[in-house]
This record gives C-alpha cells, sequence and structure tokens, in this order.
C-alpha cells in the first residue's frame, strides 16, 4: 500500500515539476537543398545540403539583372526589341515577359519583366543591348560572381536553361541574394507582386506582369506569409526552387529551397510550404540577440607609418546572432584587424568584427575604412627606428642595470 502511494505520489510530482524540452535540430522538408542565413551576418541559422552542387534554373536571372545593373546609368533609357534579342524563345519552352519585336520598353521594364513573370525575353534583350550577346554577358556574369565571393558557382546562359556546367550552391545564393538585395532596384523589383510596362503600340497600356511567387503563395493557401521578396525557379533538373528574403522575428534572414520535387506540384507551391515550415521552424527554435547596433564602436585601430590619429571601427550594421532559445551561452564580438599600417584606400578591408557563439565561430563582418590614408615618410622612420632601437634599446637598459648592481655590490665587499 505504501509502495503504492508513493508511486502515485512521484506521478504527480513528475506532472507538476517542469521537464526540460530538448530543442529540434530539424525541420521536414520536402526540398532537397535548404538555407537560413541573416541577411546582414550570413549567419547560418539552419542547413541542409547547403554546399552540396544545385542547378539554380530561373533563380539565375537575379545574377543576370545585378551584372545587368553594372552598365545601366537611366532604368528610364528607352530599348527597341530585335530579333537577335528574341532568338530561340519561339518553342514554349521558356517563361516570358512578352515583349514582341519593334516594342519600345525601357531598361526598368525589362529588370521588372526578368523578376516578375521570369521572362527569358527580358534576359536577353538586356544581353544584347549591353553587351551585344549573351555570351559576352556570361561572361560577365561569372566574373560578377566571383567578385561577390560566389567561388563554387558556374553559369553558361542568362536564363537558367539546364546545362551540366551551369551550377551553383545554396551556400553561395545567399551570397548573390545579399548583392542583390543592397541594390535598391533590384530590391523594389523582387519584392513587387505586379507591374505595368511602358504604354507601347503594340500593348496599349502595357504589359499586366505578376510575380511568380505570389502565383505560388496563392497555390498554396498562405495568406500572412513571411516572404517579403525574391525569385523562382523551375527545371525538371532542378525542381522547384526559391531564395529571397523572409521576415522572422522582425529581422531579415535570406531562405534558400531547390529542388523540390512533387509530380502532384504543377506550380511551385511546395516550395512557398517548404520556406513557411523553414521559418516557422526558426521561430520557435531560435531568437535574435542583438550585439551591437550600426555605427556602434567596437574598437580603435591604431596604424603604423602614418601621424594620422587611430581609426574608429563601428559596426557597418547592427551585429544580431541568433541563439538556440534553450541555451545559456552569452554571445560575444572579437575585432580581427586586417591591416596594421598605412596607406589605407577607402573602402578597403581593415579589420573584421568576429562573432562567437556556442565557442564556434558564427559570423563574421567586414569592417571597411570610410576614408583614405597615405603612408608618412617621416612617420616610416620614425617606426622604424624604433623596431630597431627599442629591443636593443631593452637589452642595453637591462645590461646597464645588472652592471649597476654588480659594481654596486662590488663597492660593498671593499668597504667590509
Amino acid at each position: 500500500m505504501k509502495k503504492c502511494s508513493i508511486g502515485i505520489l512521484l506521478a504527480c510530482l513528475l506532472c507538476i515539476l517542469p521537464v526540460p524540452i530538448k530543442a529540434v535540430s530539424t525541420v521536414q522538408l520536402h526540398s532537397t537543398y535548404a538555407l537560413v542565413a541573416d541577411l546582414n551576418t550570413l549567419q547560418t541559422i539552419y542547413g541542409e545540403k547547403e554546399d552540396d552542387k544545385l542547378y539554380p534554373a530561373s533563380m539565375t536571372k537575379v545574377l543576370t539583372v545585378l551584372t545587368a545593373m553594372d552598365q545601366i546609368d537611366d532604368l528610364d533609357q528607352e530599348v527597341t526589341i530585335t530579333p537577335e534579342m528574341l532568338v530561340g524563345l519561339e518553342d514554349g519552352v521558356y517563361s516570358l515577359a512578352g515583349f514582341l519585336n519593334g516594342e519600345v520598353i525601357t531598361m526598368r521594364d525589362l529588370l521588372y519583366g526578368a523578376m516578375l513573370p521570369s521572362g527569358a525575353d527580358a534576359c536577353q534583350a538586356l544581353a544584347v543591348e549591353l553587351f551585344g550577346s549573351e555570351e559576352n554577358m556570361v561572361d560577365a556574369m561569372n566574373k560578377k560572381a566571383q567578385s561577390i565571393g560566389m567561388e563554387h558557382s558556374h553559369f553558361t546562359n542568362t536564363v537558367g536553361m539546364h546545362d551540366d556546367d551551369h551550377y551553383t550552391t545554396a551556400s553561395d545564393l545567399v551570397l548573390l541574394m545579399k548583392a542583390a538585395w543592397s541594390n535598391e532596384e533590384i530590391k523594389t523589383a523582387m519584392s513587387t507582386k505586379t507591374y505595368s510596362t511602358s504604354s507601347s503600340y503594340y500593348h496599349g497600356e502595357g504589359l499586366a506582369l505578376k510575380n511568380t511567387w505570389t502565383y505560388q503563395l496563392q497555390a498554396a493557401g498562405i495568406d500572412d506569409p513571411h516572404v517579403i521578396g525574391g525569385k523562382t525557379g523551375y527545371t525538371p533538373e532542378a525542381g522547384y526552387c526559391f531564395f529571397g528574403v523572409c521576415e522572422i522575428d522582425e529581422q531579415s534572414v535570406i531562405v534558400v529551397v531547390a529542388k523540390y520535387e512533387d509530380d502532384e506540384d504543377s506550380v511551385g507551391m511546395g516550395s512557398m510550404l517548404d520556406i513557411e515550415n523553414l521559418c516557422t521552424f526558426v521561430e520557435e527554435q531560435k531568437q535574435p540577440v542583438l550585439l551591437a547596433e550600426k555605427g556602434d564602436l567596437i574598437a580603435e585601430l591604431d596604424l603604423r607609418y602614418t601621424f594620422h590619429e587611430p581609426l574608429s571601427l563601428t559596426t557597418p550594421c547592427d551585429l544580431i546572432v541568433w541563439v538556440d532559445q534553450t541555451s545559456d551561452e552569452k554571445p560575444q564580438i572579437q575585432v580581427e584587424y586586417k591591416k596594421s599600417q598605412a596607406p589605407v584606400a577607402k573602402g578597403e578591408l581593415i579589420a573584421e568584427a568576429v562573432i562567437l557563439y556556442d565557442d564556434k565561430e558564427a559570423a563574421r563582418v567586414a569592417i571597411l575604412a570610410d576614408q583614405t590614408i597615405d603612408r608618412d615618410i617621416t612617420a616610416v622612420i620614425v617606426d622604424t627606428l624604433t623596431d630597431l632601437v627599442w629591443p636593443y634599446g631593452l637589452t642595453i637598459m637591462l645590461v646597464a642595470a645588472a652592471g649597476s648592481l654588480l659594481i654596486g655590490r662590488k663597492k660593498k665587499l671593499r668597504k667590509k
């Protein structure tokens, strides 16, 4: 009877006392590749096969327009559609914005035509108008990709048509989205749900364009999405894809999903469901911790070979680290100096803010020089002499001190 009573008491206590809940480490997805990263720091919040090779399909077009923007001075500049811009688009394989031969539109129309309905005609028009040919633009795209750190990517066309040598990774796509999102025109285009092109002889008041990710969200029945902008993609080899920017806990994150395969999904709604599952998972398992606000002073850099006052190292963005909600670990910021002496050019990397969490590096953010500092020849002489004299000077001082002690001791002995 006593054993029974004790058993009942223990059962009651277990119901009352809090039981530690182990955080879930994975989320159920149908996409083969997935990655969630902070927009500012690029900290990986969640990843699955993020460094494995994948086919980007029409996500390629973000690189296409990013490369094009380097050559565009005026988005209102007019462009006349030529037969060369429409070559190979007659068979119905490609998604099109709907531009016609002889139509006069603007560079802005081509930007939105590439981003919203994923128009291959818009991409080829940008290639011919700005670079003379698609081949020339592809060369520029690969150089652009390398310049923003996409070291595991290669592109063979401007539209994302499948090619075994046309590939990237989820990690590289995060770099691409960060670069594209920092361009206000591309950011606005990727975030816009509908757009009307310029009025023309062929289309009267213009073409009505709708962003493909809005179709997919509607098909998935998602009324209050986390997505605020991005680009979809699809080929049979790539499956359904999406990468873009989402808002979680009032913070912007980059989310990538790729190779969603489902024979019953003909519009790509499944990739949107995966996006929502990822965002919900992060909301439930992680929390953003603000370590420093944009513009906060975190260190100073006293350069050699100049008499310039020490440089103030301030954060270029909000330094946020995503931590497990159940964790007691305190994240920290360490500064790694990349320059020690003048000259320094404006925009040059001079230091990195390293975010440490759970005894690991969570992210690092570049700190660039906000001014140019020339080398001062007088400072070079002073610093060089100091380098030469200081170790020897210290040795001489130590020897002199030791000699003085010996002499003093000898004098004492003589007196005795």
